[in-house]
């Protein structure tokens, strides 16, 4: 006989889904690191670490916009679309944040979206898939 245990997935208080995202790996995932100046290589992620990553997703909040002139903070991800991109470095493995304004663009999974300014519609950051923690967060700067 076999018992089968079936428990109920619960997520965290600080859980956000968002709404539009892509992978990006091979060439439009190096050109994110590149941009950045994040130093390591591609690396494969898998839906159970987007999970993690959503499971921890408000923990970046706020986000503080230093070079916008209002000293302005971001307070919510609805706005957002994301793009991911796994990358190793120093023998650990953090998913690449790329964020824009959703607005009514087309797919975001054929186009790498990076823009210098801007402001508060751009930011990325580093998520530590094992350590569940946020780094180099950075707005872009003000047109």
């Amino acid at each position: 006989m076999a018992i089968i245990f079936l428990g109920s997935c619960t997520r965290s208080k600080n859980h956000f889904e968002p709404h539009r995202w892509a992978f990006l790996n091979g060439e439009e995932g190096k050109r994110v690191l590149q941009t950045y100046h994040y130093s390591g290589k591609i690396a494969e992620i898998s839906y159970l670490d987007i999970w993690n990553l959503e499971d921890h997703f408000k923990l970046i909040l706020p986000i503080r916009c230093a070079s916008c002139q209002k000293d302005t903070l971001i307070t919510d991800l609805e706005p957002y679309a994301f793009q991911f991109t796994g990358v190793m470095m120093n023998g650990r493995k953090f998913i690449c944040i790329n964020a824009f304004a959703r607005g009514d663009n087309g797919s975001i999974a054929n186009e790498v979206v990076l823009v210098a300014d801007g402001g508060k519609d751009f930011w990325h950051a580093l998520y530590d898939i094992n350590n569940k923690s946020f780094s180099k967060i950075e707005v872009n700067e003000e047109e």
